[in-house]
């Protein structure tokens, strides 16, 4: 698929948290799919393509007047939710004027599923922050992300996941890492929660080990034998600084260690708030930066979560060639 003159992407980030937004309609491509694994791969590799942490594909205009929003990794594969594109993702929508203030999104999932969320312009500047609000789907425990049996070993209202405990211990020297809450809040997630700033790996030591705890984080490959989950996980390892402030670490699956995530900082925020550490108001610190959450019950009874943090557009990029089908 080629459009006449090039297809034409568009890079923001967010936190350090960068995506890549490819819009079908105004590049004259069918809206009925997906690009394929080997396109989305290339183009977000930094060395074959642009780079980027993945690739957003929208607007798809819905009968309820939502904006229909897919989301890929970087490795292809598909995502149910992302925090920080979905902000990006409301960022096009003001900038290319298919939306004005506010913004319904509807994340469309690989299995039809759907998260729902508003976004909208905070302050009166046109580049001012971006708030995000969704009821989450909250589900709590192993069957939430899909957890193997003997991947994940009952700890009181936590779990140990062994697979964590053991690269802990072995690549970290830390003996710390066995308290994890998994939870699902359209995505899945493992939330370690450790005591010390010190149980907190750097960025660069993640980086440094980030093909073992691929293993643990990434769906496992065919014939390679169950991991802990078998669709894989999102990885956060957390330490309350107080009741406000939230430090964080961050393997994404399918993505590697990341500077920071949206959906990862706000179910951090979940589970420490069930665990009594942090209230219902936090700012979850990550390498990229600062990132205030805010919990509250949404009009349903259920979890109401928003996020607000600056957007910034980085370039308009021509493709050369189309997209092809390897």
């Amino acid at each position: 698929m080629t459009a006449a003159g090039g297809i034409v992407v568009e890079k923001y980030q967010t936190l350090g948290n960068c995506y890549l937004l490819l819009a079908p309609a105004a590049n004259g491509l069918p809206g009925d799919g997906l690009p394929p694994l080997g396109f989305v791969r290339r183009l977000c590799d930094p060395h074959l393509g642009i780079g980027s942490d993945g690739l957003l594909v929208g607007p798809e205009r819905r009968p309820d007047g939502r904006f229909g929003l897919g989301i890929l990794n970087s490795d292809g594969s598909r995502a149910e939710f992302s925090g920080n594109g979905s902000r990006i993702f409301a960022r096009y929508l003001f900038d290319s004027g298919h939306a004005a203030r506010r913004a319904g999104i509807t994340v469309i999932a690989e299995d039809g599923g759907e998260v729902r969320l508003d976004a909208w312009l905070e302050g009166e500047t046109p580049d001012g922050p971006i708030a995000t609000e969704m009821a989450a789907p909250l589900r709590l425990g192993p069957e939430a992300v899909g957890a193997e049996p003997g991947g994940v070993v009952p700890l009181g209202d936590l779990v140990t996941v062994p697979a964590i405990a053991e690269a802990g211990r072995r690549l970290f020297g830390r003996a710390d890492w066995t308290r994890s809450l998994p939870l699902s809040i359209g995505n899945p997630h493992c939330v370690t929660l450790v005591d010390t700033m010190e149980s907190l790996p750097s960025f660069d030591a993640l980086r440094a080990a980030a093909p073992a705890l691929a293993r643990i984080a990434d769906a496992p490959a065919p014939g390679a034998g169950p991991g802990p989950f078998a669709r894989g996980c999102n990885l956060q390892w957390a330490f309350a600084e107080s009741r406000t402030r939230l430090h964080l670490r961050i393997v994404e699956r399918g993505e590697g260690p990341t500077l920071a995530s949206g959906s990862s900082a706000s179910a951090a925020a979940v589970a420490a708030h069930r665990c009594g550490l942090v209230a219902r108001e936090v700012t979850v610190a990550m390498p990229g930066g600062d990132l205030p959450v805010r919990l509250a019950e949404g009009p349903d009874g259920g979890l109401s979560i928003r996020l607000t943090a600056p957007v910034a557009r980085i370039a308009t990029c021509r493709l050369h060639g189309g997209i092809s089908r390897d």
